[in-house]
């Protein structure tokens, strides 16, 4: 490393201080930890065909590798090109797994070296990893070696026996207990004086790095579309930016918070007594920013009643103090022993965390591009989108440099440090006016980002981009927080504080203590009141079930089958029920896909009676019964609708708007214009005016059903009333006469009828549309999100309910996804299924010679990848683990299979007397493998599309390809897939 500049006189622990080696080698095993993950997933993919059995290459190297010896045998029945595309797969994974060891290795080795006993143990993990990492690369391309496969079991029980008795050993030798407890004591102590910039890195590592499937794959695919337009992408550039001045923030957050401990325990400089005024600067924020937002139109409603609750508390801890400082004069705390090393570790603590954000950034370009990269190494071309590689090696080099020139950095501006910028950026200095200038224009860059986002976060967030949308909020936040904790820590903790014992004021502890008291009760119901939809919907009245059966049967007559009995050829005529499983905007996607391959066949346009949604499967069906059949494709309105607009306006409002209006009940207006300003609108809202955007249509209001609609059918979408638990049911049609209430119960007086879904027309749910139920006018949109608010980036929202005959806020549902309560949509048509069966099942038995008979079909549409895979059964637990073991049972019973199973049972709509009805059943039925049909997507090495709502074109693409999969039987002539024999079954 190049020496500091000529004539710099460097303190013995400057060297402390320019360490990187340590940091850097644990990223890089961060990293490579990543990048395993996710090639493992690619190498879960590989399913041979009807094996329904999946294996990782974790599992060959895990506690269980003996009883994962029979994965070579399974994919031995892969062909040749799916076994060379795993082969390669393995390679990588080895390579990564080989120099994982290596740099686990060198740690272990610099601590342990010294220990004969403990050098020796070393020595034997490492050649277990290395060996276990050759032996994966030869099975790579020799499945049948048996011998090979054993012995790589063999290296991964060694391997954990010499890791475990490597860590009961270290425990023998007191010299490193002791070091350890010390260097725990150290960190701890460190991170403890540096958690705002700790809080900071982990959130944005928290939403880019988990390599958990679904939730967590969201951000890596907002990512991923950078790799289109390549460094000309400007949120590449946007996320660039936020990320380096977010680590420059932090570093200079880091410097100012060690400047407290370098006065604690090295100068202990006496702290002067608090000064009442900074408890202003919490409600001088606030009263700021309630005349700023008025003068600008955005406060289109006064503060609720919870802001008393946001000035109370400063108000309380100012007058208490107050009356306290003179009955209990302030007092100087008993200094800190001397401890230079303490300090010394803070500051560098500071500086590893502003760095490490840095760091966590070029992760996430790793974790988002390492399956590009290998998907297109592994089947022999560049991979998709040709910037991925550039991405990911960019990433690499963040990952592996970062730190190296951090210190190169520190060293080379030493002197400049401690000299011109010591007040600053030199903890060892007091802070100068230019500091506190500094630290002031930092919060006045704070403030104006988080006006933005609280007063245009459409505007900003679509330039900003989902990722920096995401690391722009968290880092304005940290910078609003540490201001006031940087300001306040070279006072004494105010008098209410210092008499309780504390050295200091427990700022974050207070803002979580308003956070929690203004939510209390729901907090203000205004926040989260679900939006009203302008105009008139075209049809006001719901049919009942029974009217609409008939109209629907008389204005979809023109499809119909013919299949081949015992007793000659019959005419059958299919009556479709759909149910779209959730999963965001991949659900969204995968629903529109299914129902556009149904319509593009006569028969299949007029076939869909009913259909039942959970969250992005809600979203689906409508776009499906807005566009299908127009102008405009379907597929292409879900396009661009999983756009990054309404994920950022989510995210925005999460972080920022929300978080504002729950925390002080000010209600900062960004929606249409109104007579008093820019109406309120939560994060649901911004979603939804986000959708509308993409979608035009979405923002007409919501209406009854339409008969004549054979596409979709009638509409059921699925939420959940939070707290009792209820299936709250938006639906076009009338479901008063569904069913009878459920037998065995008898309604409580002391539990009204709308406080409980145990009386009603269907099992445990509850209408929101029964003409005694309060009045909801909903646009397309908003009925769509009620089934999908997924917390943490949709909220709850509010729906109120009938009390005492009354319709008011105080009386509310709180309405979250309903896949909380069901996620497959198959429970519902499950419970209105005996209605409809019983129509049907009437016509059948009216039916004359030649005429068709009425045959149900489920359609599930499930959008999660791995319903080939079954999980097979797990080793019999010892009998303290079983009632653990057996807690997971409940689960499967509500399981989609569990539900299409009791459909396919039920599913008889023949007059047992009916022997033309039952043969044409049996063997409409038998040309497609019973009444249920499953359409998902299948298991293969691919990059999964996230649960979320925005899709990369790389996930887009993954869906297109495998629903053309589910559509089509296999040109080498395997069996077909449910849903082309369906189709095909539809055509005649």
């Amino acid at each position: 490393m190049s020496a500091p500049m000529e004539g710099t006189v460097l303190p013995p622990y400057a060297e402390r201080i320019f360490r990187w080696r340590t940091a850097t080698v644990v990223s890089a095993l961060l990293a490579l930890w990543v990048t395993m993950a996710e090639t493992d997933r690619l190498i879960a993919g590989a399913v041979p065909a009807g094996s329904g059995a999946s294996r990782t290459a974790g599992g060959l190297q895990g506690l269980e590798a003996g009883q994962r010896v029979d994965s070579w045998t399974l994919w031995r029945g892969l062909d040749t090109v799916q076994a060379a595309e795993l082969g390669r797969y393995l390679q990588m994974y080895a390579v990564a797994d080989a120099l994982f060891a290596l740099g686990y290795f060198s740690l272990l080795w610099r601590v342990l070296h010294r220990f004969r006993w403990l050098r020796a143990l070393v020595l034997v993990v490492l050649g277990c990893e290395l060996g276990e990492s050759v032996a994966l690369a030869h099975l790579s391309t020799h499945f049948q070696s048996a011998g090979t496969a054993l012995a790589l079991a063999v290296l991964a029980y060694a391997k954990w026996a010499s890791l475990a008795l490597l860590g009961i050993s270290v425990l023998y030798y007191r010299v490193l207990r002791r070091w350890l407890a010390l260097r725990q004591r150290r960190t701890r102590q460190a991170v403890l004086l540096q958690r705002l910039s700790l809080a900071a890195v982990l959130g944005v590592a928290a939403m880019a790095l988990l390599p958990i499937p679904g939730v967590s794959d969201q951000l890596p695919d907002a990512q991923r579309p950078w790799a289109a337009d390549g460094l000309a992408s400007p949120h590449w550039w946007m996320a660039f930016v936020v990320v380096l001045v977010g680590a420059a923030g932090l570093f200079v957050l880091g410097r100012r918070r060690s400047e407290l401990a370098w006065a604690l325990h090295v100068t202990q400089v006496p702290k002067p007594p608090a000064v009442v005024r900074w408890w202003l600067y919490g409600p001088a924020l606030l009263v700021a920013g309630l005349v700023l937002a008025a003068l600008t139109g955005h406060l289109p409603q006064p503060p609720g009643p919870w802001i008393l609750a946001a000035l109370a508390i400063p108000a309380v801890v100012m007058v208490l103090s107050l009356c306290l400082r003179n009955k209990y004069p302030s007092q100087q705390p008993t200094p800190w022993p001397l401890d230079v090393a303490r300090a010394v570790e803070a500051w560098r603590c500071g500086d590893v965390l502003a760095c490490s954000f840095a760091v966590v950034s070029g992760m996430a370009l790793v974790r988002s591009f390492t399956g590009p990269v290998v998907l297109g190494l592994a089947n022999g071309g560049p991979a998709p989108y040709g910037w991925s590689g550039l991405f990911l090696a960019f990433g690499w080099l963040v990952v592996l440099g970062a730190f190296y020139a951090t210190a190169l950095l520190l060293r080379g501006t030493w002197q400049a440090m401690t000299t011109g910028l010591s007040g600053l950026l030199d903890p060892t200095t007091p802070s100068s006016s230019a500091a506190i200038k500094a630290s002031r224009a930092s919060l006045l860059l704070a403030a104006v980002v988080l006006a933005f986002l609280l007063a245009a976060p459409a505007e900003t967030t679509r330039f900003l981009g989902v990722p920096a949308t995401a690391v722009v909020s968290v880092l304005a936040w940290t910078v609003v927080v540490g201001f006031l904790v940087v300001e306040l820590q070279q006072q004494r903790a105010i008098w209410i504080f210092e008499k309780l014992g504390l050295r200091a004021n427990p700022i974050v502890s207070l803002v979580l203590l308003t956070l929690a008291v203004t939510s209390l009760g729901g907090g203000d119901p205004r926040i989260h009141a679900v939006r009203e939809a302008a105009g008139e919907p075209a049809r006001a009245a719901r049919p009942a079930v029974q009217d609409y059966v008939d109209q629907w049967l008389s204005a979809n007559a023109g499809c119909s089958v013919e299949v081949a009995t015992a007793e000659g050829t019959a005419t059958v005529r299919p009556v479709v029920f759909v149910a779209a499983e959730g999963g965001g905007i991949r659900a969204a996607a995968w629903a529109v896909a299914a129902l556009d391959k149904l319509g593009e066949i006569p028969c299949g346009s007029e076939s869909v009676i009913l259909s039942s949604g959970i969250s992005g499967g809600s979203l689906g069906l409508v776009v499906t019964q807005l566009y299908g059949g127009g102008n405009e494709d379907p597929v292409d309105v879900v396009a661009r609708l999983a756009g990054p607009e309404a994920l950022a306006a989510g995210v925005a409002g999460a972080l920022v708007g929300d978080l504002v209006a729950g925390g002080t009940d000010v209600l900062v207006g960004t929606g249409p214009a109104t007579d008093t300003g820019a109406a309120w609108q939560d994060r649901a809202a911004a979603m939804e005016r986000a959708w509308e955007r993409a979608a035009g249509r979405l923002v007409e209001p919501w209406e009854a059903a339409d008969p004549g609609n054979g596409r979709t059918g009638a509409l059921v979408l699925n939420s959940t009333a939070s707290g009792i638990g209820c299936r709250l049911l938006i639906s076009q049609i009338d479901l008063s006469g569904a069913s009878r209430t459920q037998t065995g119960y008898e309604a409580q007086d002391a539990v009204p009828r709308s406080e409980s879904c145990r009386e009603g027309a269907t099992p445990l749910s509850i209408d929101l549309l029964a003409p005694d139920a309060c009045p909801l006018r909903l646009s397309w949109s908003t009925a769509s999100l009620l089934s999908a608010r997924f917390p943490i980036i949709s909220p709850a929202g509010r729906i109120p309910y009938r009390h005492n005959g009354d319709c008011g806020p105080a009386h509310a549902y709180q309405a979250i996804d309903g896949g909380y309560s069901e996620g497959s949509g198959l429970g519902t048509l499950h419970d209105l299924w005996p209605v409809f069966q019983a129509a049907l099942r009437s016509r059948n038995s009216e039916a004359a010679a030649g005429q068709p008979f009425l045959m149900p079909v489920f359609l599930f549409l499930q959008n999660s990848i791995g319903a080939d895979v079954v999980a097979g059964p797990p080793e019999l637990a010892g009998e303290l683990a079983v009632p653990l073991v057996g807690i997971s049972a409940k689960n499967l019973q509500s399981d989609a299979t569990s539900w299409m199973q009791r459909l396919d049972a039920g599913s008889d709509v023949c007059a047992p007397a009916s022997v033309r009805c039952l043969a044409a059943r049996a063997a409409f039925t038998g040309s497609l493998g019973g009444s249920s049909v499953r359409v998902a997507p299948a298991t293969r090495p691919a990059l999964d599309p996230p649960l979320g709502w925005t899709l990369s074109p790389l996930s887009q693409e993954r869906l297109r390809q495998a629903m053309d999969a589910e559509a089509a039987c296999p040109s080498s002539g395997g069996e077909c897939p449910a849903f082309a024999r369906l189709l095909n079954a539809l055509r005649g």
